[in-house]
């Protein structure tokens, strides 16, 4: 979410007459775009299917994706440094399709350990997500790299939760075996592997 509308900024910095296109869907819808040779040349997904699997995509690690715990700055909790379990599992919990799953896998955190999360919305993007937790409607629960133009604004903060671990995915690059990439993609394939180096240094 934060990453690659950067990379493509900088990207078009240095190539203005470049016409690039940008999709989003979730990870076995761009498998298929560029195992079908629709017209993408390169894709980021963080849950690699059989299509993946099957060899007619080269796969590379991009970088690790934390899912984290959020709330407003308006929040009664936002002067709090950390959050009990407890506390957490008696808070309305804001998640983006509870199906997902890194998402499943911290509320069983939190179910392991004796508590029922209150899951009080379901939301179909992480814009949704934001802008409720935005209202004070509750905690939200999505990757970081989401929140880093609403952290840095001051609009939102990342809750430290005693007792739940870091729930880390890694993202894939991906792109067609079959078709070589072009100039361009291939200028940009170095961009994202430059970020990926960097982000490993910090």
């Amino acid at each position: 979410a934060s990453l690659i509308p950067s990379l493509l900024a900088n990207f078009k910095k240095t190539h203005p007459l470049v016409q690039v296109t940008l999709r989003t869907k979730d990870s076995l819808g761009i498998e298929r775009l560029l195992a079908e040779s629709d017209g993408l040349e390169i894709g980021i997904v963080t849950n690699l299917s059989r299509i993946a699997d099957s060899g007619r995509l080269h796969i590379e690690p991009c970088r690790a994706e934390e899912i984290v715990f959020f709330i407003s700055t308006k929040h009664a909790l936002v002067r709090r440094r950390r959050v009990t379990l407890a506390e957490l599992a008696q808070l309305p919990l804001i998640v983006k399709q509870r199906s997902q799953a890194k998402t499943l896998e911290i509320l069983k955190q939190i179910e392991r350990q004796g508590f029922e999360p209150n899951i009080f919305m379901e939301c179909e993007s992480a814009e949704a997500v934001k802008l409720a937790v935005m209202k004070t409607l509750g905690v939200g629960v999505l990757y970081r790299d989401h929140l880093s133009a609403e952290v840095r604004r001051g609009d939102l903060k990342i809750l430290s939760i005693l007792d739940v671990n870091p729930t880390v995915t890694e993202s894939f690059i991906i792109y067609n075996k079959s078709q070589p990439l072009s100039p361009n993609a291939q200028e940009f394939l170095g961009l994202l592997r430059k970020s990926q180096h960097n982000s490993q240094l910090h």
